[in-house]
């Protein structure tokens, strides 16, 4: 057999029993280079390698400094409830007072999720008796003076009785500032401040703020989150009603970095083109109730819910430091300051419905609105006009101010050229606005001004 005709022979043969089985090392079926190359470059197709997603900025809480949790809602409840039981009367006023009170703390309640809030406050007072027996027997003192024929003389008399077992507390050698007994002052605050007896509301306050700071500072009251946002809005409201600063925080303790604003954007405020070099601390303001206002208007849009922890702490830390910065009564800045502030308060202190409350802010706006230098820019025109929108809406809307607002409207929509109710609301809405608040002041003012020509509907 020629040695060709054997080597076919070889070939043909099999090389196993099974000719279905095949023996493969790893080498056999490791893809050369190129083809290596070809399927990872058909695998990540659409892809971007090595480029790490951007960090988020972590959110810490206004409350305890860089250190502090962020204000989020989970690990909240980490205390197991007491096993004193509550009386069946003792949780039905509870129940009742509690609604009540949490709307009062959000204006835009549409989009808090105020079911979480409301289960914030019931969890205190399960892990909190006489916390919770506190608060209902002041609220039942709420509901009765609501019920009786003679409101203030029943007010004076719990009002007496109540500064008089608080003096007893007091006088104690052994005091311990407890958690009821920061609330009872945080209600006499808020019934003199309601009655307008500002004098004694000051007087409470000051006193409040010595007590928490024998706990260890308003950072101390981190557990019963409610009692803490709680005593910062009375301080607040006063700092508001009588022109003074607030007393829970001052200019040394306060972080002036963007609380919500991601400070790598560096995108310019709209008042760059009015003033040459604007403070910092007034810009990361706006940025912060900028990025508030957009997470707010998309909740609304998408149904979403806005945490009530965050929605009080944002507003808060603006509060405060726009109380804390201080322009000349001439500097446009002093003018945006005292709008943002106006404009913060209606989200969080409700100032529609008690605008009269708010002379001090009001005085200092209408001083401050009337010194604005009118400049014939369009971006300083349409940060004019959000201004005395603004103004209009939150504090300034009393008979006595309608003339001259009326004649800056009309002058400011006519240098701007816009006619109808849609190009205003365009303008308004490049700046900090809520739909779901400010729209509706935008339709009254536009209702009530028959001479600003803006009654097209359009």
């Amino acid at each position: 057999m020629s040695h060709q005709k054997r080597q076919v022979t070889a070939d043909l043969a099999p090389s196993s029993p099974d000719p279905f089985l095949i023996a493969t090392s790893l080498d056999s079926i490791r893809p050369d280079a190129k083809s290596r190359k070809f399927i990872r470059r058909y695998v990540t197709k659409g892809k971007k390698l090595n480029k790490r997603a951007p960090r988020r900025r972590a959110l810490r809480s206004f409350f305890g400094g860089k250190d502090s949790a962020c204000p989020g809602d989970s690990g909240v409840l980490s205390r197991q409830p007491t096993l004193e039981i509550l009386e069946p009367g003792v949780l039905q006023v509870l129940h009742d007072f509690v609604p009540l009170m949490v709307k009062v703390m959000y204006p835009t309640e549409q989009c808090i999720d105020l079911a979480t809030e409301n289960q914030h406050w019931h969890d205190d007072f399960a892990n909190d008796t006489p916390y919770a027996q506190c608060v209902s027997s002041l609220a039942q003192i709420h509901f009765d003076v609501i019920k009786s024929h003679d409101p203030l003389s029943l007010k004076l008399f719990h009002t007496s009785n109540s500064i008089g077992r608080l003096r007893k507390q007091i006088a104690e050698p052994n005091l311990v500032v407890t958690d009821s007994l920061i609330f009872t002052v945080v209600a006499l605050t808020l019934m003199s401040e309601a009655s307008n007896e500002l004098g004694d509301a000051l007087t409470h306050l000051r006193g409040l703020k010595a007590m928490i700071d024998l706990r260890g500072g308003i950072g101390a009251l981190a557990r019963k989150r409610s009692l803490q946002i709680k005593c910062c809005r009375i301080d607040l409201a006063l700092a508001m009603r009588t022109g003074n600063n607030p007393l829970f925080f001052d200019t040394d303790s306060l972080t002036w970095k963007p609380y919500l604003a991601d400070q790598i954007k560096g995108q310019a405020s709209p008042w760059h083109a009015l003033v040459d070099a604007p403070d910092i601390r007034l810009v990361n303001v706006w940025l912060d109730l900028r990025e508030f206002t957009m997470s707010v208007n998309l909740a609304r849009q998408t149904k979403r819910k806005i945490s009530p922890v965050l929605f009080q702490e944002v507003l808060i830390s603006v509060q405060y430091r726009l109380h804390h910065l201080d322009f000349s009564s001439h500097d446009p800045q002093e003018t945006l300051r005292l709008t943002m502030l106006a404009f913060s308060a209606s989200l969080f202190l409700d100032v529609h419905s008690h605008p009269l409350r708010y002379e001090q802010l009001a005085s200092a706006l209408r001083k401050s609105l009337q010194a604005f230098p009118r400049k014939d820019d369009r971006s300083c025109l349409e940060l004019e006009l959000w201004l005395l929108f603004i103004a209009r809406m939150a504090v300034l809307n009393t008979r006595e101010d309608q003339p001259w607002l009326e004649q800056r409207l009309r002058a400011t929509a006519r240098d701007l050229r816009v006619s109808t109710r849609a190009e205003v609301r365009q303008v308004l809405k490049g700046f900090l606005w809520v739909d779901m608040l400010h729209n509706r002041g935008t339709e009254a003012i536009c209702d009530t001004t028959k001479s600003l020509d803006i009654v097209h509907p359009g």
